[in-house]
């Protein structure tokens, strides 16, 4: 099985505010549940791609404290290196540093594309045992794994039981169908779309101005940009969330001032 883009993660501030903001944008919003550990908890927005859009937030309380002061203290990043710990590590060490924006996407690989990434001489932590517990009470598990490049996307796989999602629960008023593209801008452009073929396994598809690179993963692109490229809006997407992405949905087009400055509002920086 090929790579496939599964989600994209979406730090948010306040999960119920979040939820009636992207309401109103016209996405069906559905509430996810609290993670294991009681740190975070998310709503999704599902797409007919069988992509995703995740809204992520910090779960007030106690162990959401510990972590953050772990993170304060600089304790967390020590915890990176230590095996499949890594990926907590990623996961709220970037949860906590940035306020409302992309902040990480993850990749499905099954075992036959995990095989394939270390049979290329790349390294990968050990899986790490995740999960949340959804509002009514059914507990969705799976294993992520930690990729070790920061500006790699982490690996999901192994879910159970599998998600069921509605066709109703991908319909959403706005037109949007699906994930198009995730814009990765990137400071060094040709070292890191070396490291993206070598990651994936295969060429990208490079513009005549050799700026960007796309590397196709069924329905849905990664593309990585150059900072002196001019296919996006350079000082928009350095506003925010880990300041370097940029999303194309299928079917959006944004309507008016209000729903650009809502969608502004959550570091959504949209390219047509």
């Amino acid at each position: 099985m090929a790579f496939k883009l599964h989600h994209i993660v979406l730090r948010v501030d306040h999960l119920d505010t979040a939820i009636k903001d992207f309401t109103n944008l016209g996405f069906t919003v559905i509430p996810g549940g609290t993670h294991m550990g009681k740190i975070s908890y998310n709503a999704l927005i599902f797409f007919s791609d069988q992509t995703y859009i995740e809204l992520l937030a910090i779960k007030p309380g106690f162990p959401a404290s510990v972590f953050k002061f772990l993170y304060q203290s600089r304790l967390l990043q020590y915890v990176i290196k230590l095996g499949n710990f890594g990926i907590v590590s990623r996961f709220y060490g970037r949860a906590f540093k940035y306020a409302n924006g992309i902040i990480d996407y993850a990749l499905y690989a099954d075992d036959h594309d995990q095989k394939g990434i270390l049979k290329r001489g790349l390294k990968l932590h050990s899986p790490f045992s995740a999960g949340r517990k959804t509002p009514d009470g059914q507990k969705i598990q799976w294993e992520m794994i930690n990729t070790r490049v920061k500006e790699f996307p982490f690996l999901i796989s192994n879910i159970k039981p599998s998600m069921y999602v509605s066709e109703e629960a991908c319909q959403h008023k706005n037109g949007t169908t699906g994930i198009a593209n995730l814009f990765i801008i990137t400071e060094s452009f040709n070292q890191i779309s070396n490291q993206y073929h070598l990651f994936l396994g295969f060429a990208p598809n490079y513009n005549e101005n050799h700026d960007h690179v796309s590397f196709s993963l069924g329905s849905s692109s990664i593309t990585l940009v150059s900072e002196q490229s001019n296919v996006l809006d350079m000082e928009k997407v350095a506003r925010h969330g880990a300041g370097r992405f940029a999303l194309h949905l299928s079917g959006l087009s944004p309507n008016g001032k209000q729903q650009t400055n809502l969608l502004a509002k959550y570091g959504l920086v949209l390219r047509q």
